[in-house]
């Protein structure tokens, strides 16, 4: 293991760990549909995992693997020793975990605002939402969340780019 791969990998490790302890309250895994008994809320739950699970579980998965495989590579700007700018890009980069969390407020927040119909497709009950956006002080801007998704991937573009 490379000295850049051991870097990254313990920074994106602690920010993962940030990430997900920090979505507490927005109920990102409903598996207890299987025991819902209401129709509609059932697609409501099962449409909420269908989004959760890729964003979540898939997309930082692929985003470690991904930087991994080319911060190991010989020949990369990593291989030879670090330096103060390779060690601050490396650990900027592994800030990108935050990256699905604002993309998931952007989509929480582009379904939350349409007229609610049970034919639409959502993530959460009308009251489900509200006391979301409520307790968790969640601005209403989709645009917001999704320049934060942008401003947290950044980085991590970079130093793909850089890398490879």
């Amino acid at each position: 293991m490379r000295d850049s791969q051991t870097l990254f990998s313990v920074f994106f490790a602690v920010f993962y760990g940030s990430m997900l302890s920090s979505s507490q309250g927005l109920k990102l895994f409903p598996w207890g549909f299987f025991s819902e008994k209401i129709k509609s809320n059932k697609i409501i739950l099962i449409n909420r995992l269908f989004i959760t699970i890729p964003i979540f579980n898939i997309l930082p998965i692929f985003m470690f693997s991904l930087a991994y495989q080319i911060l190991g590579e010989s020949g990369s700007f990593c291989d030879k020793q670090l330096t103060f700018l390779k060690i601050f890009l490396i650990s900027m980069s592994s800030f990108s975990i935050f990256g699905p969390y604002r993309l998931f407020h952007a989509i929480m927040i582009h379904l939350g605002e349409r007229p609610f119909s049970y034919a639409n497709f959502n993530l959460y009950t009308p009251w489900e939402y509200e006391e979301i956006i409520t307790k968790r002080k969640i601005r209403r801007s989709v645009e917001g969340h999704r320049i934060a998704t942008y401003c947290y991937f950044l980085p991590y573009i970079l130093l793909l780019g850089i890398a490879f």
